[in-house]
Order: structure tokens, then C-alpha cells, then sequence
């Protein structure tokens, strides 16, 4: 089963992936757009918690009007190399002001997780592969960002701080 980190703690998946034939047969579903868009508002009204999942080359401007609806939005990474899916990320948090869960899916790395926490990614679709500890060890491994991202007030300060600036 797939293990969900999220929180600091592991868990097992609480959401189903459905197509639209199997999708009322949950109480929180993962399911692709054409379904949300045919379907969603229905599927809100019948209590349903809905989430949707993208590929990360997907820009968030596509699939925009859609956030309304969602609990959680799943970025799915198909390589470990592609960085469109932290970009999506920033862009939902920040531009979009999503609320909801960001969780990433796919093919990412241990390394990649205290950024992939910055950008916006709260929860950590892991395979069964062993290696959970890693990841959640490589998650807690920096407790403040030693790179600056645009807009981080605390990292500006120190960075003046320590330049010399004003």
C-alpha cells in the first residue's frame, strides 16, 4: 500500500484514485480533470472530498478554475530532473492562494525534500520501496533555508545583515 508523509508521520492512503465510473464509492477522491470538470460541482454537493492530479508540466493556469473545488491538488513528478512541478507549486500557494493540500507524486528524491516543503508541498506520496526513514529524516535535515527565494522577508533581513547592506 502506499505510505503518505504528511505532518511528520507516515500513514497509509486515505484517498482512492477513481476514474468516473468508481468515484462515488469513496469519501475522498483523487481523479482526473475531464471527470472534475464534468462532474465535480456534483460531486462537492454529495459530500465528497475531491483532488485532482496533474502531471508537473501542467501549468496551474490550466486547471485554475478548478481549486474551488479541491481538497488537494497531487503533482505528479515524471523525473527526478524536471522542475516544473516545484514551479507549479509556488504558483498554487502564492499566485492562486491554494489552501488545500499540495502533495508530490512520482519520481522524486530524498534530497529534494526540504525544497520541495518550501515551495509548497505539504504531503509525500512514498513508494514501498524501504526507504520511507530516508525521506523523512531528509525532510527534517534543515530547519531554516540557507537559499533565498523572492519575497522571504527573514532571508532578506539576515542577508543585509550579513552583507553589510541596508
Amino acid at each position: 500500500m502506499t505510505k503518505i508523509l504528511s505532518h511528520g508521520s507516515l500513514r497509509d492512503d486515505e484517498w482512492q484514485h477513481f476514474g468516473a465510473e468508481r468515484i462515488e464509492v469513496a469519501t475522498s477522491v483523487i481523479a482526473d480533470e475531464e471527470t472534475l470538470r464534468e462532474r465535480g460541482q456534483d460531486l462537492v454537493e454529495r459530500g465528497l472530498k475531491l483532488a485532482l492530479k496533474v502531471d508537473g508540466s501542467r501549468l496551474p493556469e490550466d486547471y485554475a478554475d478548478l481549486l474551488c473545488l479541491l481538497d488537494m491538488v497531487v503533482i505528479y513528478f515524471s523525473a527526478m530532473n524536471d522542475g516544473r512541478g516545484f514551479s507549479s507549486a509556488r504558483e498554487l500557494r502564492e499566485r492562486y492562494d491554494f489552501k488545500g493540500t499540495l502533495r508530490a507524486s512520482g519520481r522524486f528524491i530524498p534530497d529534494q525534500m526540504a525544497y520541495l516543503a518550501r515551495v509548497g508541498f505539504d504531503a509525500w506520496e512514498l513508494g514501498d520501496d524501504g526507504r520511507e526513514q530516508t525521506f523523512i529524516r531528509e525532510l527534517r535535515r534543515f530547519e531554516g533555508a540557507y537559499q533565498r527565494l523572492p519575497g522571504d522577508a527573514a532571508l532578506e533581513v539576515a542577508h543585509r545583515e550579513w552583507s553589510g547592506s541596508s
